[in-house]
């Protein structure tokens, strides 16, 4: 999972996720096939750790995954990536929120 630092980004499509203390995956939205980047921004107060992954078997913990900081942004190249595995790191029972955007 590269980090993209291109400045100009055309969104395709976006969704919200939210990701508790047990490692979940998301579809993209979209068409990640023509999408070249997935801007993910923690809009939650929590740390969250998301991976990229071809298939709904995509997982992910704190230490394999990229770390997001609560307010920060994102941004990775997808390739053949469809899915983006999530976890919230830090609190039980509560969930870090995400707004996923897929574009160019």
């Amino acid at each position: 999972m590269a980090a993209v630092t291109d400045s100009s980004f055309a969104p395709d499509a976006s969704m919200g996720a939210a990701f508790t203390s047990v490692s979940s995956n998301v579809l993209l939205p979209g068409t990640p096939g023509s999408d070249n980047y997935v801007r993910i921004v923690n809009v939650g107060p929590l740390l969250c750790a998301v991976k990229l992954g071809t298939s709904d078997a995509v997982t992910v913990t704190g230490t394999t995954g990229v770390v997001i900081m609560p307010g920060q942004v994102l941004n990775l190249t997808l390739g053949s990536n469809t899915y983006l595995a999530g976890i919230a790191l830090g609190s039980q029972g509560n969930a870090a929120v995400v707004n996923i955007t897929t574009g160019n």
